[in-house]
């Protein structure tokens, strides 16, 4: 198997591996899913096909301890990485992307049709599979299906947190670079980009780690460490930047003061919990508007995309007068293909 490498520019090659992907990130996207053996042979086809051995090795991450002889088959997740690089492989080219879609267009058929999506519910989230499709072949993909309007509130977490703290006695002058990120998000992750070497999406990432209070560690339980690929320089470099020193204090006495009223925020989990709880608030606030104006949607943690455009007035008094929040909804506008 470790000798095996799939002809890539061998078109039936690239429908096997569509398939393949879609049926992964449908049924395991969503974590740990007992699947019996038949059901697999039917996706990657029988044990001993090169490549669906090959399929297998990528996709598949097998839970031994759930497998009982006679009574229960093995427990799969998707192999994330692996989704990820035959992902890359499909979008690289126009035909394999269509493949891609295709397929994935396949595995949801009903929801899409109807615009009716099964989510599980988890941490006061909506969660689906198809908020995991990649950028390459996501825009595209909602396009053809009806949903091309694409919204989200502006700098959510920090907003949301900020305006907590605020309201608890948070001064606005003695915590000014708080302010000034919700202000004009730009210089901040630049400084990030520079500091650590990474793209715009990873910055910002790092940022709303930091405005959750996360440790800057260079070791394996460090979330930040991992979205800086575990370089110890870059973690240094964040440690001994002024500015980050600066976001870190004020960000911690942010904490503080929603701790006033918020006694679950001493750890990272209840303060994660507080965030999703407001958010949540939030996104049911966009989806009844999207509701009541007859507008398929389809929700994605902290924004939505829709059928027809929203009224971003509408949705933004709507949020303040339910929540409280002065918060921004933001179209954006990507290329479709």
């Amino acid at each position: 198997m470790d000798e095996y490498e799939p002809n890539f520019s061998d078109l039936r090659v690239k429908q096997r591996l569509a398939a393949a992907v879609s049926w992964a990130s449908k049924n395991l996207g969503m974590g740990q899913k007992t699947v019996h053996s038949f059901k697999l042979n039917a996706v990657f086809g029988p044990k001993g096909n090169q490549l669906g051995d090959w399929l297998r090795t990528k996709l598949l991450l097998k839970a031994p301890d759930r497998y009982v002889p006679g009574a229960k088959s093995y427990a799969y997740s998707v192999n994330k990485a692996g989704l990820r690089e035959l992902t890359k492989v499909l979008t690289a080219t126009e035909i394999s992307k269509k493949y891609l879609l295709d397929s994935v267009q396949h595995e949801f058929a009903d929801e899409v049709k109807a615009h009716e999506y099964k989510y599980k519910e988890s941490s006061e989230r909506y969660w689906h599979p198809l908020q995991n499709l990649q950028k390459d072949v996501k825009e595209s993909f909602w396009k053809r299906n009806g949903l091309p309007h694409d919204y989200d509130i502006e700098c959510c977490a920090p907003s949301i947190l900020v305006q907590l703290a605020e309201s608890a006695g948070l001064i606005r002058e003695k915590h000014e670079m708080l302010f000034a990120y919700l202000n004009d998000k730009k210089p901040l992750r630049e400084h990030v980009c520079k500091l650590v070497d990474c793209d715009p999406a990873t910055a910002k990432r790092i940022i709303n780690a930091l405005f959750n209070k996360a440790r800057l560690a260079a070791n394996s339980r460090s979330a930040i460490f991992k979205m800086i690929d575990g370089k110890h320089t870059k973690m240094l470099a964040l440690q001994e930047d002024t500015e980050i020193k600066k976001l870190r204090k004020h960000v911690k006495e942010m904490w503080q003061h929603i701790a006033l009223k918020h006694a679950e925020v001493k750890t990272a989990r209840g303060r994660w919990q507080l965030y999703f709880t407001h958010e949540r608030r939030v996104l049911d606030c966009i989806i009844a508007v999207a509701k009541e104006n007859n507008i398929a949607h389809f929700t994605e943690h902290d924004g939505i995309r829709t059928g027809k455009e929203l009224d971003i007035n509408q949705v933004e008094k709507r949020i303040f007068a339910e929540t409280g929040f002065i918060l921004k909804l933001k179209k954006n506008v990507k290329e479709c293909s």
